[in-house]
């Protein structure tokens, strides 16, 4: 099962597990002010067990899928299945 994430320039597939990819940000980008306050939040906080970052080179992985019990922010599912089956 691929992870679908998107850009302004296409969509990249992300798998998963044994066949990790690193997904990052073009060079010039690496200095945007929104990107180095991204890292600078992601690093006070952490990152999620199933995701790696590497600051340094602007670059992560996706470890494993998330499972539900993994987010711990307060989504109400039915209200996006009911939001979509529209």
């Amino acid at each position: 099962m691929a992870t679908w994430c998107e850009w302004q320039e296409g969509q990249h597939s992300v798998v998963p597990g044994e066949r990790r990819e690193e997904i990052g940000v073009k060079e010039k980008m690496k200095k945007n002010v929104q990107v180095v306050s991204a890292l600078e939040l992601v690093g006070g906080r952490g990152t999620p067990h199933w995701m790696e970052l590497n600051s340094e080179n602007v670059t992560g992985k996706i470890v494993s899928l998330p499972k539900r019990e993994d987010i711990n922010m307060p989504i109400q599912e039915r209200m996006i299945v009911e939001l979509y089956s529209k």
